[in-house]
């Protein structure tokens, strides 16, 4: 697990949907971080716990994330995706 600590900018809509293993929801949290050069990230959500925690967070204010990074391929493309684990 990394650790991202950085100041909440926005939280995205929650994104609900079916598939064939059943239901499954996301949703997504803007982080700045970095002092000097401060960078963007999206940081998401999959489970009604972490989304729960997600949806607790205050604009504006600092937080430590506990995320994993996953690429995965598709079509030969890669995406790059940051799961949040925890508040750290």
């Amino acid at each position: 697990m990394h650790v991202i600590t950085g100041k909440v900018l926005a939280l995205t809509d929650k994104v609900e949907g079916q598939n064939e293993r059943g239901e499954w929801a996301r949703r997504s949290v803007i982080v700045e971080y970095g002092d000097e050069y401060p960078r963007k990230v999206c940081i998401t959500a999959g489970n009604a716990e972490r989304i729960a925690t997600i949806e607790s967070l205050e604009l504006g204010k600092y937080y430590a994330f506990g995320v994993v990074f996953e690429s995965r391929e598709v079509n030969d493309n890669w995406f790059t995706d940051i799961r949040f684990i925890r508040l750290a």
